[in-house]
This record gives C-alpha cells, structure tokens and sequence, in this order.
C-alpha cells in the first residue's frame, strides 16, 4: 500500500494486486504488482492521515492472512452402491475438520485432480461416461467431456503447465491411456493395455513422463507423455498396484496394494522400479486405494475404503509412521487430491469473504477516526 508524499494538500491510499504464477513444480509466485486505488482523503493533517494509513493497513494484513487459502483435502466419494445418485465431491482441512460437500447428485465420481493456480477440481464419472470440472468451492460445474472418450474413466492427473489432463480407462473397449486439453478440446488416444486394465496415473511433466498402474498385470509401468516408449518398471507378480504418486525430488514413486486385506500395502521405489520397499502391510492399512503426498510436511494421504466400515481418509508420515484417521469422511472415497497452496511460498493472495469483510469494517473505522479528529482539530 502506498500514498501520496504531500502532506496537508490530500493523499491517496493505494492496495497493490499482485499477479500470481505457478510454476511447473506447483509452487506459487508474486509477481509485479499493479496499484488500484482504494479510496483518496484530502485536506488532512500528517498525524490523522498517518493514524488511517496504518489502521488500512493491519486491515490489509488481516484480510491477507484471512485470504491464505486452507490447506485442504479433496475426494472422491462414490457413495453407496445402492444408491444410484449418491456420489460426491468432497473436501476439509488436512486434519480431517471442516467437511463438506460440493458437489452431489451424481451417479459416480471417482478420480479427482486439481488446478489450485485457476482455482479448478476435476473429476471422473466413469458411470455417466463424463469428466466435469468446478470451481474449487464446487461452483460452476461442467461437463467438459461426455460420451465414449470418458467412458470407464478412472484416475486423472493434469499438466498445467502445457493446459493438458490424462485420464485413465478401466472398461473392455477402453482400456487406455488418453489425454485432452484442459477444457476437453483435442482429445488423443495415447497408451492402449488390454488386458491391462489401467487403474491411477501420475505425471513427471518436467521429466517428459507418465507413470501408471495396471493392475491385473500387476505392474507399474512408465512412457513418454505423447504415449512413445512406453516400458514396465516392475516385474509380475508383485502385487496388484492400484493408487500411485510421485516424488519427483526425491526420484522416488509410492503405490498402494489392496486387492485384498490380505495384501493391503502401501510401497515405494526409485523412479526406475528398483529398491522396492513396503512401507505398510495389511497389518496398519484395511485397504488403500488412491495416494497423495504432502512432501513439505513428509505425509502421505490415502483413501480407505471396501473392506472395513467406515470408510475414510488416513494419513501417515513417509516412513510409514504415525497412521491418523482423520474422521468417518467418506462412504466410498477413491481419489484423493491435496490443495497445498501457501506451503510452498507465499499465499495466493485471493480476498476471501472474511478477508473483504475485515478489510472493510477496519478501513471504514479508520476513516470514521480520521475524520472525528479532523472535526474536533
């Protein structure tokens, strides 16, 4: 915030609105800023227009603070099977508080993937032969693709940083690997497995790579982001990989292993398939189906569902360490997305509600001192 270096002819009080960038590791970026007037107050002594001056700005500040958005957890929850139009967009805090929905009604939804840098979730509805976006806070939903393209779809990933989005395919007629733009234009034919029966996805867009799960092959397998060159990085045999996600700095993948209580695991290996290590076994874990990792503060974050009721989301650290149940969230959750904006860098400074009303209420009581004292001077 800025104002005029004249003092006693007037001043004009001025809020910069910086330009937010994100890069393609997901971290956030302040640009320059453009400055907008926020209200001009003239023929005031120095020791009033000071006294407004800073009382605008611890309003600024506390809208800035009210508008750092919560870190918050996303899901998928398909609901229960015997109702056909229970499905659910959901999310809450990452401690589990704070729940709700944002959208309902449908008959499935099951993968989920955000774009936080255009406050967008995407989801799958593999029933409904559909992938649909919203607003973060579930407003604004859309089809955006709908028909054979989306049929069977399962997981999705995007790559922001071209504006592309891959999903995978689970049915007999649409066991592949596709991806679109991120308005559903430009749809392409990527990776075809039959039987593979794909399952999660997960992308390494500066490495030029796509990693995903088949899972009645039992492998991880890993091609170019065109779909070229496409090779399996585990051998048969290993289990039935089902939720994947990456650390890409850390050269390492985790995937979930649940296709029964028997061998419900959670495991990670190099980015190569080899080191593979368990980090959980059927004895910490009822079931996992799709991960997200929360690598700042060394989590991962699964869904926990079909074989043990309730179902929920679980978090623990890295290591395997310290399983938290964050609550009965969830009737049937599959996917599971992590908006972790502020972690990383500075807020994305987007006004809140609280953050406007705050602002307003202590700008307008400034203004009311100000011109109290200017009276009574």
């Amino acid at each position: 915030m800025s104002g005029s270096p004249v003092c006693g002819r007037g001043i004009r009080l001025h809020i910069g609105i910086p330009r937010v960038e994100v890069d393609t590791t997901g971290r956030y970026h302040l640009r320059n800023s453009r400055r907008v007037p926020l209200f001009e107050l003239t023929q005031l002594r120095c020791g009033v227009v000071m006294f407004a001056t800073r009382i605008a700005a611890i309003a600024m500040v506390i809208a800035g603070v009210a508008s750092a958005s919560a870190q918050t957890v996303y899901w998928a929850d398909r609901g229960p099977e015997e109702v056909w139009a229970g499905a659910e967009i959901r999310r809450a805090n990452l401690s589990g508080a704070g729940s709700e929905t944002l959208a309902g009604g449908m008959r499935d939804a099951f993968g989920i993937a955000l774009d936080p840098a255009n406050l967008k979730v995407y989801w799958t509805n593999p029933v409904e032969e559909k992938i649909r976006r919203a607003d973060l806070d579930g407003g604004n939903a859309e089809d955006i693709i709908v028909g054979a393209s989306a049929d069977g779809a399962v997981q999705i990933a995007l790559d922001l940083s071209a504006g592309k989005m891959y999903w995978t395919g689970r049915t007999p007629s649409a066991r592949m690997i596709r991806r679109a733009n991120l308005d559903g234009s430009n749809i392409e034919d990527l990776v075809e497995m039959d039987p593979g029966n794909l399952w999660d996805i997960a992308l390494d867009p500066a490495g030029g790579k796509m990693y995903f799960t088949a899972l009645n092959l039992g492998t991880i397998g890993r091609a170019n982001l065109d779909g070229s060159s496409v090779e399996y990085l585990l051998l048969v045999g290993t289990g039935r990989p089902v939720g994947l996600a990456l650390d890409i700095p850390a050269g390492k993948m985790y995937w979930s292993s649940s296709a029964s209580t028997d061998d419900a695991r959670l495991l990670r290996a190099n980015l190569d398939g080899t080191v593979i290590e368990t980090i959980l076994t059927s004895n910490d874990v009822h079931s996992m189906s799709d991960l997200a990792l929360d690598l700042v503060a060394g989590k991962v974050y699964w869904t926990d569902n079909e074989f043990v009721a309730p179902d929920t989301i679980r978090r623990a650290n890295l290591d395997g360490s310290n399983i938290e149940n964050l609550g009965t969230l969830a009737i049937d959750p599959e996917g599971i997305a992590l908006d972790l904006r502020g972690q990383n860098g500075p807020p994305i400074p987007t006004l809140s509600e609280w953050g406007l009303t705050a602002m307003a209420l202590l700008v307008l009581a400034a203004a009311t001192i100000a011109f109290k004292r200017l009276r009574v001077a």
